[in-house]
């Protein structure tokens, strides 16, 4: 099992995994994944039905960075039900926590830090929804100045 640099959790005792839905985002994914590696996070990578061409880069991408596991849908079932797919998987690898991060690049990936602070006065959507019940996001954090939205779900 990986384990995150101290000041990624210093806030909180999680065990947190990242997850990544994906349909037809070829041109930022492989940019996002090698920005993502030095947070040293397991990474739920979603395929939700992507085209060939998609589905063999992340096929590549895989298999070139070890902590990114990827899940396939056999067709395209939204974003939501990829997002869904990984919560579960994550959750079932024993993950108390997953960090939802966009797979077009539209996330300012220097923002988790400041995101996984939890400072409350950022969050919104609170949930008291569990893990093994139907799954939404915790909390929604957004980091200032950037504006980076990141989904936190545990």
């Amino acid at each position: 099992m990986l384990t995150p640099p101290s000041d990624l959790v210093e806030s909180a005792p999680i065990k947190l995994a990242l997850v990544i839905p994906n349909y037809n985002h070829s041109a930022a994914i492989a940019q996002t994944l090698a920005e993502l590696a030095q947070f040293n996070l397991p990474c739920y990578l979603i395929d939700d039905g992507s085209n060939d061409e998609t589905r063999y880069l992340l096929q590549s991408l895989a298999q070139t960075y070890p902590w990114v596991t990827l899940l396939l849908h056999p067709y395209n079932r939204g974003k939501g039900a990829a997002v869904m797919t990984g919560l579960r998987r994550a959750y079932r690898d024993g993950f108390s926590h997953a960090l939802q991060v966009d797979a077009d690049g539209q996330h300012n990936l220097a923002d988790i830090p400041a995101s996984l602070k939890w400072d409350l006065p950022l969050a919104t959507g609170h949930s008291n929804v569990a893990f093994d019940e139907e799954i939404e996001p915790k909390i929604s954090v957004e980091v200032e100045p950037t504006g980076s939205n990141f989904r936190v779900a545990g």
